[in-house]
């Protein structure tokens, strides 16, 4: 991904966005995982509470990973014209 430099590119403006989107929902999901790979083995399962999960599963949702439609977008049907 280092070495894709499209956004050096006349052409591909958005291309950097696009990465960073990418990058930051993988980000999202290891820490979703991380966090539930804790909550359900390592707390007692009496201390759990579910609402930091949903919070963790709504931000990955409304995070980086709603930017990649439009960022997509952009760069294939209107930068790539």
């Amino acid at each position: 991904m280092i070495g894709l430099d499209l956004g050096g590119i006349d052409f591909f403006k958005n291309a950097l966005n696009l990465q960073e989107a990418w990058v930051q929902t993988i980000d999202d999901v290891t820490f979703l995982d991380n966090n539930l790979t804790y909550m359900f083995v390592w707390e007692n399962k009496s201390q759990i509470i579910l609402a930091e999960s949903e919070l963790d599963i709504t931000g990955f949702f409304a995070g980086a990973l709603s930017d990649i439609m439009p960022y997509s977008y952009e760069f294939l049907y209107v930068e790539s014209k």
